[in-house]
């Protein structure tokens, strides 16, 4: 009795070292993060509602996207999220997948951010789409319908997106 009481003392000490030693971890890589993104805080905007979210190095404004001094029209882009399994005693790691005509960005975070790089992705992917839906708008409303439509079975507006648009739509007309 006494030696198994020992051993699973030992066990439970050993995984509460890794468990701070990985919070540790956490701590450092979420602080240097945080200077980086002090670090590289956009001096070119005007006014702050032209800023719509940053995330990793990642600069989202209201139709077009910038990372490393590379900008793109926010036409095409879609973004998702990769969640990697951890291996044991490692941290598990959250991908953002950022794709647009022509190129691709990765944006690896830890995943004490997954909840942020999930909202991340659903404004890239709104923005995204309202500025596809402002650039081909048709001039009646049956082709409003028609390329709402379009978007949506393409896989650029989500369900909930489409039935928003349909909704401002019905309302405008």
């Amino acid at each position: 009795m006494l030696p198994q009481l020992r051993h699973g003392m030992i066990v439970r000490g050993q995984r509460l070292r890794q468990d701070i030693a990985r919070a540790r971890a956490e701590q450092r890589w979420l602080r240097d993060e945080y200077r980086l993104a002090r670090a590289e805080r956009p001096r070119c905007v005007a006014r702050l509602a032209d800023l719509v979210a940053r995330f990793n190095g990642v600069t989202l404004y209201p139709n077009s996207i910038e990372r490393a001094g590379h900008s793109h029209s926010l036409a095409g882009v879609r973004a998702t999220v990769v969640d990697q399994p951890a291996a044991p005693g490692h941290t598990r790691m959250v991908t953002v997948l950022i794709t647009g005509p022509g190129w691709q960005w990765s944006v690896p975070t830890a995943a004490l951010t997954a909840r942020r790089a999930h909202r991340f992705a659903a404004l890239v992917n709104s923005h995204a789409s309202a500025d596809t839906a402002t650039a081909a708008r048709p001039a009646t409303s049956t082709g409003q319908f028609r390329a709402l439509r379009q978007l949506h079975t393409s896989g650029i507006l989500t369900e909930e997106e489409f039935t928003t648009a349909l909704r401002r739509l019905a309302h405008t007309t």
